[in-house]
C-alpha cells in the first residue's frame, strides 16, 4: 500500500481534497484487524485522520472479543492471521446472525484468485491488494460499503434475504459448513435488475471506446507482418524476417506451430519452418492473436479474474470454434480461433475504463445470479460484445469476424434476425463459449452456464464431435495458453501458477457429489459435462439427481427416464436438482414424489447451482445420519 503523496490523488494522479465524508457514515467504527504493528498502526492513524473511530486487533479472535464489547460498522480485514485467520473469522461471522450482514473490506497482501473467490464466498463488500491500493481508493471503498450497507438496511423487507451472507446457517463450535459459503439465488433477479438504475451512459462508454482505439494500438511488427501477410506477392522470406524482429512473437510462433493445435509431425525448430507449417493465413491470425494477447495480457477483470484465468477461457472458446468451424469449411478455422480469443476482450475494455463501477456490475451478478452481460446491458447501457463492435469497426477488422464477436450471447431466434448471413458463424462462437464455461476452463468474470443442445442441433454437432471437443480441449488449451502467455512477461508468470477453476468448485460443496444426470440429449449437453467435472467417488452410489429439461414437453419423457435409472443405479428417492429454463411452465407434481427437489433456472450462474446442489447434499447427508 502507498503511504506517500498519491494517497490523496485521484486515478489521474492529480492532488485532490479530502474525501468527504458522506451522510450517515460520520464517526462510523471500524474494526482494524492485521497482525503487523508497522502496517496496521500508521494505517488506523491514517483513517482516523479521515473521521473514523479506528479500533484494532491482531487475530481473528481478539477480533470476536472486541465484537462482542461494542458495536462495529464495518470491518477492514487481512486474510493471513495467526490464532484465527480472516476467513475462519469470515465463517464465524456468517454464522453469526448479529454479523451475518456486517460490511467487510478485505485488505491483505494475498491476491491470489483462489483466496478472492474464497473470501467472496462469504459476502465480503470489496477485496483490495495491499501492494495495488492507495488510502484514497480505501477510504473511497469504505464509504461506499458503508453506504450500500445502510441502503440495504433501510431498503431490505423484514425475512427478506438479500445477500450470501444472511443465508449462513450456524454449526455447532460457531463455523459454517460449505453450503453457506456461496449466495442464495434471488427468486426475482430479473425485476431486481430492471428497477436498478444505469451507472454509466452508453455515451459515456462509446467515447472511451473511440479513445482506447486511437491510444492502444498493435505493435510495429505485428502491424507490418498483417499487412505482409494480406498481400498476395509476400514472401516467405519477407515474413520470417519480420517475425525474427520481435523476440516475443518469434517464440509465441515457434511454440504455436508445435503445440497440439497446430502440430502435425516433428517439432519444428526455425522460424521458417513454422511459418510453412502455420501458412500465410494461420501467420496472419497468429500475429493477430498476439498482438491482442500483448496489449492485454496484464489486465485483470474488476479485480476478481486474474490475466491468465481470462486467456485460458478465450483460448479455449478458440480452440473449440476452431474446430466446430474446421468441421464445415476448413479455411475457417483460423479466423473461428480469433473470434474466440477476442470475444471477451470488451470486458478487459471495462476493467480497465470504469474499474469501480465494473466491480460493481460484477457485485451486482454475484448477488442476482444473472448472467453478467445482461448486467452489463442494464448498468452500462451496452454490454461487451456491444463495446466489441465499435472498437473493432475502429480497428478495421473484416465484418465477418466482427458479427459473431458482437452476437454471440444472443439466442438463436436473435441471432436468425440480427445476423441472418452468419447465423452458423455466430452460432460456433456462441456454442464454444459455452462449452468453455461448461468445462471450467478458465474463467471470463462471467461464471455462468448456458444450454447448448439448439446450438449444437443448428450447427450439426452430434454426440461424437461433441464428445471430441469435450476430450481434446482442455489438452490443447493447455499447451496452447502457455505459449501465447509464457514470453509476455507478468502474464506468463500468472499462466504458471494459476490455480484450476473445477478443484475451487469442487471445494465449495458441502460434500463429494455424485450426480445421476438424466436429459433427453446428455451427449450435446454442457450441464451434463460441468456434472461430469464435480463427479467424485466413482464407485460410490449417487447420492444426487440432476434432471435437465429444456421445455415443458419433455416432463413425462424425463420422467419416466428417471424411474428407469434410479432402479437400475439402486439409487430411489435421491434429492433432485431440475434445471430449465422453462420453469414457469414445468408440472413436476406426482412424477418426484417422496424426494427433495429444487429448481433452478437456466441460464445459471455456477455459485448459485452450488448453492442449490449444497442444499439438496445437505438433506441427503441428513437423512443417511437418521
Amino acid at each position: 500500500m502507498r503511504w506517500d503523496g498519491n494517497a490523496r490523488r485521484g486515478n489521474d494522479g492529480r492532488a485532490g481534497p479530502m474525501v468527504p465524508l458522506r451522510g450517515g457514515v460520520d464517526m462510523a467504527s471500524i474494526l482494524l484487524i492485521d497482525s503487523t504493528a508497522l502496517f496496521r498502526e500508521p494505517m488506523a492513524l491514517a483513517l482516523r485522520s479521515h473521521g473514523f473511530d479506528v479500533i484494532e486487533a491482531g487475530h481473528g479472535r481478539q477480533a470476536v472479543t472486541i465484537l462482542q464489547s461494542r458495536p462495529i460498522d464495518l470491518i477492514v480485514l487481512e486474510l493471513i492471521l495467526p490464532v484465527m485467520d480472516g476467513l475462519s473469522l469470515l465463517r464465524y461471522l456468517r454464522g453469526e446472525p448479529r454479523y451475518a450482514r456486517l460490511p467487510v473490506v478485505v485488505l491483505s497482501a494475498a491476491g491470489s484468485r483462489a483466496m478472492v473467490l474464497k473470501a467472496a464466498q462469504f459476502g465480503v463488500r470489496d477485496y483490495l491488494v495491499k501492494s495495488h491500493v492507495t488510502l484514497h481508493a480505501l477510504v473511497e471503498r469504505i464509504h461506499r460499503a458503508l453506504s450500500a450497507a445502510t441502503d440495504s438496511r433501510a431498503a431490505l423487507p423484514a425475512g427478506s434475504c438479500a445477500t450470501a451472507a444472511q443465508s449462513c446457517q450456524a454449526s455447532p463450535g460457531g463455523t459454517t459448513d460449505a453450503a453457506s459459503t456461496v449466495p442464495a439465488p434471488r427468486p426475482d433477479a430479473a425485476a431486481a435488475l430492471k428497477s436498478m438504475k444505469s451507472i454509466v451512459t452508453k455515451s459515456e462508454v462509446l467515447d472511451r471506446i473511440q479513445k482506447r482505439a486511437e491510444l492502444r494500438a498493435f505493435s510495429p511488427t505485428v502491424t507490418k507482418l498483417m499487412q505482409l501477410t494480406g498481400s498476395e506477392r509476400a514472401t516467405l522470406e519477407q515474413i520470417t524476417r519480420t517475425i525474427r524482429q520481435d523476440q516475443a512473437l518469434a517464440v509465441r510462433i515457434l511454440q504455436m506451430a508445435n503445440s497440439a493445435a497446430f502440430n502435425r509431425g516433428d517439432p519444428v525448430e526455425s522460424i521458417e519452418k513454422a511459418a510453412q507449417r502455420l501458412g500465410m493465413a494461420q501467420i496472419r491470425q497468429a500475429a493477430i492473436n498476439v498482438g491482442v494477447v500483448s496489449e492485454m495480457s496484464e489486465i485483470g477483470i474488476g479485480g476478481r479474474v486474474d490475466a491468465a484465468q481470462f486467456w485460458e477461457h478465450s483460448i479455449a472458446t478458440g480452440l473449440i470454434a476452431a474446430k466446430i468451424a474446421r468441421s464445415r469449411a476448413p479455411e475457417d478455422a483460423d479466423q473461428a480461433f480469433t473470434m474466440g480469443l477476442m470475444h471477451d476482450v470488451g470486458r478487459v475494455l471495462f476493467a480497465e475504463d470504469f474499474p469501480d463501477e465494473y466491480a460493481e456490475a460484477m457485485r451486482v451478478t454475484d448477488e442476482l445470479g444473472l448472467p453478467l452481460e445482461l448486467v452489463e446491458a442494464r448498468l452500462f447501457m451496452a454490454s461487451h460484445a456491444e463495446c466489441m463492435d465499435r472498437l473493432l469497426h475502429l480497428w478495421r477488422f473484416p465484418k465477418d469476424l466482427i458479427d459473431p464477436i458482437v452476437f454471440h450471447h444472443l439466442s438463436l431466434d436473435n441471432i436468425r434476425r440480427m445476423a441472418p448471413r452468419r447465423v452458423k458463424e455466430v452460432a460456433t462462437l456462441a456454442l464454444a463459449d459455452r462449452m468453455a464455461h461448461a468445462l471450467l476452463l478458465g474463467s471470463s468474470g462471467n461464471d455462468v452456464l448456458y444450454p447448448t443442445e439448439e446450438l449444437c442441433e443448428v450447427l450439426g454437432v452430434d454426440d461424437r464431435v461433441f464428445g471430441r471437443l469435450e476430450d481434446e480441449t482442455r489438452r490443447e488449451t493447455d499447451g496452447l495458453k502457455l505459449s501465447m502467455l509464457a514470453a509476455g512477461g507478468g502474464g506468463g508468470g500468472a499462466a504458471r501458477g494459476w490455480v484450476d477453476p473445477r478443484e475451487a468448485v469442487r471445494q465449495s460443496l458441502a460434500a463429494p457429489a455424485r450426480p445421476l444426470y438424466i436429459s433427453r440429449r446428455p451427449g450435446i449437453d454442457a450441464f451434463r459435462c460441468f456434472f461430469d467435472l464435480l463427479r467424485q467417488d466413482e464407485a460410490e452410489a449417487p447420492n444426487l439427481l440432476v434432471l435437465h429439461v429444456t421445455d415443458a414437453r419433455e416432463v413425462e419423457e424425463v420422467a419416466a427416464m428417471t424411474r428407469c435409472v434410479e432402479c437400475s443405479a439402486d439409487a430411489s428417492g435421491l434429492p433432485a436438482l431440475v434445471i430449465s429454463s422453462a420453469i414457469e411452465e414445468l408440472d413436476l407434481r406426482g412424477r418426484l414424489d417422496g424426494r427433495r427437489v429444487e429448481v433452478r433456472r437456466a441460464p445459471i450462474a455456477v455459485s448459485h447451482l452450488l448453492h442449490a446442489m449444497n442444499e439438496l447434499l445437505a438433506s441427503e447427508s441428513g437423512k443417511a445420519a437418521a
